[in-house]
C-alpha cells in the first residue's frame, strides 16, 4: 500500500474574493458544498503546526516544505476523543513544540482537552471556525472557495492544493490566486485574534 503523499497548498484570504470565486466557477467541474464547525488550536510558538478538531477527531498537520510559494503539509496525528494522556504528552505537545502541562487524567474527552488543557495553557488558544466550503477541481487540483467565520469575524478564503506542483502553478494563475499572499490557517487565525509571533 502506497503512503499518502503530502499535498502542497496555496491559500488566500480577503474580505471579498468574489473575483477568485467567479474564476473558479468558470473553470471548475461541478462543486460540492460542505459546512462544518471546527475548533482550531493555535500556538504562540509556531504556525508550522495546524491542529484542529472536527467532530470527535483531533487532526494535526505539519508544514514540512515550502516550494515556489506553496506550502507542503503532512498529516502527523489523527486520533479520536477520548485521547490518552500519553498521546497528548508525547505526540500533540511534541508536534507543537510546546511544553506539556501536568496531565492528571489517563484520557481526555474533547471538553476536558479544551477546558483543562488548552484554555489553561498560556501559549495555546482554542478558536471556533465556521466554514461553508465549495469544493471543486481545476487542472486536476483540489480547489476551494469558502465563507469563513473565525471567532465571530467573517472573511473569505480560497485555495488550491495538489501533489503536482506544475498543475498547481497553472491552477493558481488561472484562478487569480497568484495576486494574493499565501497565508495558512494558523497564521490567518492568529492575525484575526490579534496574536503576535510566528
Amino acid at each position: 500500500m502506497n503512503p499518502i503523499q503530502p499535498r502542497f497548498e496555496f491559500r488566500a484570504w480577503a474580505d471579498d474574493l468574489t473575483n477568485v470565486r467567479d474564476r473558479i466557477s468558470a473553470l471548475a467541474e461541478p462543486y460540492e458544498t460542505r459546512e462544518s464547525v471546527e475548533t482550531y488550536v493555535v500556538s504562540a510558538a509556531t504556525t508550522d503546526a495546524n491542529p484542529k478538531v472536527r467532530g470527535d477527531l483531533l487532526d494535526v498537520k505539519v508544514l514540512i516544505a515550502s516550494r515556489d510559494g506553496f506550502e507542503q503539509w503532512e498529516p502527523q496525528l489523527k486520533t479520536s476523543f477520548p485521547i490518552a494522556a500519553s498521546v497528548l504528552r508525547n505526540d500533540f505537545f511534541r508536534i507543537l513544540g510546546e511544553f506539556a502541562p501536568n496531565l492528571d487524567r489517563d484520557e481526555y474527552s474533547y471538553e476536558h482537552f479544551i477546558h483543562d488543557i488548552v484554555k489553561r495553557h498560556d501559549e495555546l488558544e482554542a478558536v471556533e471556525v465556521v466554514k461553508q466550503r465549495q469544493i471543486s477541481t481545476v487542472r486536476g487540483c483540489i480547489t476551494e472557495f469558502a465563507y469563513v467565520s473565525i471567532a465571530g469575524s467573517d472573511t473569505q478564503t480560497a485555495a488550491v492544493e495538489s501533489t503536482d506542483l506544475e498543475a498547481l502553478r497553472d491552477a493558481r494563475q488561472l484562478t487569480g490566486l497568484d495576486a494574493y499572499e499565501n497565508i495558512n490557517y494558523p497564521a490567518a487565525i492568529k492575525r484575526t485574534i490579534g496574536w503576535e509571533g510566528p
